[in-house]
């Protein structure tokens, strides 16, 4: 998860950006688990990802709703590099770690956990 956390620190998803490095980060994370992914990718690098596993539970149905754009990182000093997804002092520092790439890191990290679970 902290490897996955730091590629999608790394991939700058400000507007000017979109998302599609943070999402093909997930895909390339869940590549080889139980999962089937589909990038959805529309407009000047915009993106979603999907995970879907088919299950013979038919009637139960688990969502992560999480997002990958951040705001630009405007005229703040930052102590370490707002794209730089540097691990320091038992953190991991960069735009988006609070809100909301290291959440959305801990539910991709989860569900292919649960999927491999079976």
């Amino acid at each position: 998860m902290i490897k996955l956390l730091k590629k999608l620190v790394q991939a700058d998803t400000t507007s000017k950006n979109g998302e599609i490095a943070a999402a093909k980060a997930i895909d390339e994370f869940l590549e080889g688990s139980p999962l089937e992914t589909t990038l959805d990718c529309w407009g000047q690098g915009r993106a979603n990802i999907v995970a879907k596993l088919n299950s013979i539970r038919k009637n139960k149905a688990l969502l992560f709703a999480c997002h990958l754009d951040v705001v630009p990182q405007g005229q703040a000093e930052w102590e370490k590099p707002a794209f730089s997804g540097i691990e320091a002092d038992g953190r991991i520092y960069g735009r988006g770690t609070a809100d909301m790439k290291g959440g959305t890191a801990a539910c991709i990290a989860a569900i292919r956990q649960i999927a491999e679970s079976g």
